[in-house]
Formats: C-alpha cells, sequence, structure tokens
C-alpha cells in the first residue's frame, strides 16, 4: 500500500479484514434497499440502493491497490476508493432526507458532477493526495450533514419517524462517537483508512464504530420502513371498515324502509329480512376487523 512518503507498504490484516466485513455489512445494506425498492418502487430506495453499491465497489479498490506495486497505479485506485465513498454517501444521504424532504434531482445530479469531476482535476494537477484529501473531506462533511440536516427540521423528522426515531438517535450516537477518532487521524496526518498503518488499536477505532452505525442504519432503515407500512395499513383499514360501515348502514336502512310496504309478497319479505340479517353480521365481522 502507498503511505503519505510515496513508499510501498503492506495493508495491516487489521484493515484487510475490516474492509472485508465493511463489504459483508455493505452488501446487506444493498439487499435490503432493493427489497425495498421491487416492494414500493419509492425512489429513496433506488438512490439508497446506488449509494450501497458505490460503497461496495469503494471497499474494493483498496484491496485492489494492495495487489499492485506500481505507485502510481495504486495511487489513482485510492483516489477512487474515496471518491466513491463520497458519492455513495452523498446518495445514501439523498436517500434518508427523502423520508421527511422534497430534495430535487438536479441537486443530486450537480452534486455529483462536482463530486466526480474535481477530484480527477485535482489529481492531474496538484497530485492523488491532495485529491484523497479532498474527497475524505467531502465524505465528513456529507456525514455530518446527514444529522445536521435533521437537527432543523426535528418536527417534520419525528412526525416522519414516529417510534424509529430512537434508531436515529442510536445512529446518531455511534457516529459522534467515531468524530473524535477521525479529527485525531487528521491532526496526525495519517492517510485516509489508514491503509498504510499499523497501530492496531488506532485501526480498530477508526472502522469498529463506522461499523456499528452502518448496522445501526440499516436496522433503522427496516425498522422505519415496516412501521410506515404499518401505519399505512391501519389508516387503510380505518378508511375502508369506515366506508363499509356507512354503506352497510344505508343498506340496512333501505331494506328497513322497503319492508314496511304492505303489498310486498312474503317471499320478497323473506329476502329482504335476510338481507337485514346479513347486513348485521357484515357489521360484527366490521368491528372485529377493526380491532385488528
Amino acid at each position: 500500500m502507498l503511505n503519505n512518503n510515496g513508499c510501498i507498504e503492506n495493508m495491516h490484516e487489521l484493515v484487510f479484514y475490516s474492509l472485508i466485513i465493511y463489504l459483508a455489512i455493505r452488501i446487506v445494506g444493498f439487499g435490503v434497499s432493493i427489497d425495498f425498492y421491487f416492494s414500493t418502487k419509492a425512489l429513496k430506495f433506488k438512490t439508497l440502493a446506488i449509494g450501497w453499491i458505490l460503497w461496495i465497489f469503494a471497499t474494493l479498490f483498496p484491496i485492489f491497490a494492495e495487489l499492485t506495486n506500481d505507485i502510481n497505479l495504486a495511487n489513482q485506485l485510492l483516489v477512487i476508493n474515496v471518491l466513491l465513498a463520497s458519492l455513495g454517501a452523498l446518495f445514501i444521504t439523498d436517500g434518508f432526507v427523502r423520508y421527511y424532504l422534497n430534495v430535487p434531482l438536479k441537486f443530486l445530479a450537480i452534486s455529483s458532477a462536482y463530486m466526480i469531476i474535481t477530484p480527477i482535476i485535482i489529481t492531474f494537477t496538484l497530485g492523488p493526495i491532495v485529491a484523497i484529501n479532498f474527497s475524505a473531506l467531502t465524505l465528513f462533511a456529507i456525514q455530518i450533514a446527514v444529522y445536521v440536516i435533521p437537527a432543523v427540521r426535528i418536527k417534520k423528522l419525528k412526525q416522519s419517524m414516529g417510534k424509529s426515531i430512537r434508531w436515529f438517535y442510536a445512529t446518531l450516537l455511534s457516529f459522534f462517537l467515531f468524530l473524535p477518532v477521525s479529527l485525531f487521524i487528521s491532526m496526525q496526518g495519517l492517510g485516509y483508512g489508514l491503509y498504510d498503518s499499523n497501530d492496531v488499536v488506532l485501526i480498530f477505532f477508526n472502522y469498529f464504530p463506522p461499523m456499528v452505525t452502518f448496522v445501526l442504519f440499516i436496522i433503522l432503515l427496516v425498522h422505519l420502513e415496516y412501521s410506515i407500512t404499518s401505519v399505512h395499513k391501519a389508516e387503510l383499514k380505518d378508511k375502508y371498515s369506515h366506508d363499509l360501515g356507512n354503506i352497510l348502514q344505508v343498506i340496512l336502512s333501505a331494506s328497513s324502509l322497503t319492508n314496511i310496504d304492505d303489498n310486498l309478497s312474503q317471499d320478497a319479505a323473506s329476502k329482504i329480512e335476510l338481507v337485514k340479517e346479513k347486513c348485521i353480521v357484515a357489521s360484527k365481522l366490521l368491528k372485529e376487523i377493526r380491532k385488528l
């Protein structure tokens, strides 16, 4: 792996295994988003799925860089790594905030173009290390935005989240526990991802909190979506049962008025009585449905 002095060093095995765990978690996140997208066809799950797949590819490039002894190629692979990581964070953020904000797709397109083009230009003008630092800073800013934006729209967030808000707070806590480590790494001048570090303690605290955050975020998405689905089903149940109750009431009232007519034949009168009996049975069933 290339360090900041332009030398090739071996990736610490703890970094390698952490990347493998990242890969597994992100594949799960992608699977969850795809499953919800096919169930709902909601745009937020499309952007979430794109974000997860970008993160999956981002995880692979440091491993590819480890396999090469070409310094220039290793540099380029690491630039792609952090570029995809920041871009994936943008799409994940976009998908999440769509739960409580309407974000124009134009904003996502412009931001994506900026985050792709700028590091490429910086790579060829100022060098790959500067490009990596730029994308890493962008990634950090996006991560902060994920939690700052909800704080500004806290009322809307609570309405959208419901009981899932507890998982949002858990994810928030996990992220902020990682901030001191991230700041310390930046002050030490260590490279993004600690791909050239042998400090086991620092590597652990650099990778473990984000792992927890990823897992909590996936749980948040699953819990939130099932909560929304449950609320929606309850609302539909109340609406349809209320409408059916009104219809049965009209039928029952009409049959009662019709039964007053003395000119009705015995056969017609018995049929009306049957209708009234079935309406009463249906009303009892509706009461049971409302209890579900």
